[in-house]
């Protein structure tokens, strides 16, 4: 029982990682002054670089580069939106969450085709 017990713990852990991470990114940028709403976009982006490039390449320090490219860009393209064009942040931020999730969706589509 104390094992089961430990092991539900340490998989609440394992799964709390990431989305602690992203908050901790939330105050440093509502600190800033920055609403991001895009975190989750950016979460999602990073995810599937990871898996993409750990698939392509079988060498997980390149799934961890190509999770880390992919979130950095995304980022850019919000700092873009939200400075550069002068977009609304919260707007501009639900908008890349769903383009992520709607790109996302389309390569694993185009890649189930092809299998």
């Amino acid at each position: 029982m104390d094992i089961e017990l430990a092991v539900i713990f340490f998989q609440i852990l394992r799964i709390a990682v990431p989305y602690v991470l992203t908050s901790v990114g939330a105050v440093f940028s509502e600190r800033g002054g920055v609403v991001n709403l895009a975190l989750e976009g950016l979460i999602l982006a990073g995810a599937f670089a990871a898996s993409a490039g750990m698939h392509l390449t079988g060498s997980a320090t390149a799934g961890v580069a190509s999770a880390i490219l992919a979130g950095l860009s995304v980022a850019l393209l919000f700092a873009f939106i939200t400075v550069t064009l002068g977009a609304d942040q919260i707007v501009s931020g639900i908008a890349l969450n769903i383009l992520m999730i709607l790109t996302c969706a389309k390569i694993l589509k185009h890649a189930d085709q092809e299998n």
